[in-house]
């Protein structure tokens, strides 16, 4: 007897079973199997007869067949993992780059919050002296806001005016 990596619808037909019972076997590891080429191949063992007749089958793998395959598809691997490592490095220093970014802008949004409080706030102590400055004129009589107007531009007020020619 041989071994021989066949395909399961050659299984199937070979061993005179459906393809679900092949993949059953497959899965209670009565058979060993691999994927190979996007096809799955288990290994039998087969007689003589059975083998020649398989040799013009396109469904099955000699040994030899089956290990070149399985090397070249060592090596798409191991380059198909190099290229993840590759990507990896690339995504992380991207992530490292993203993160220094996103520090930038947090620190300049505590800046700009601090400069809009600073802002309100002394807009907020201008508005109540204001509004004092509001509520003590309107205690005055008309001729006291004129006074405490002038006072205000710079210009002295006529009894100011008097009280300093009178003093000369």
């Amino acid at each position: 007897m041989q071994q021989q990596w066949v395909t399961v619808s050659e299984a199937s037909r070979l061993l005179d079973v459906t393809e679900r019972t092949i993949q059953r076997y497959i899965k209670e590891n009565k058979y060993p199997s691999q994927l190979k080429n996007g096809r799955r191949y288990i290994l039998l063992d087969l007689s003589e007869d059975v083998i020649n007749g398989l040799k013009n089958s396109e469904n099955v793998m000699t040994e030899k067949e089956f290990v070149v395959t399985d090397d070249h598809k060592t090596e798409s691997l191991v380059s198909e993992a190099n290229m993840k490592d590759k990507l990896i490095d690339k995504m992380s220093s991207e992530i490292e780059y993203l993160r220094e970014e996103l520090s930038k802008t947090r620190e300049e949004l505590y800046q700009s919050r601090q400069r809009s409080d600073t802002i309100i706030l002394q807009l907020t102590r201008q508005f109540e002296k204001q509004t004092l400055l509001l509520e003590d004129m309107r205690q005055r009589s008309f001729w006291q806001r004129i006074k405490m107007a002038l006072i205000r531009l710079g210009r002295p007020s006529a009894c100011e005016q008097r009280d300093a020619s009178q003093t000369v």
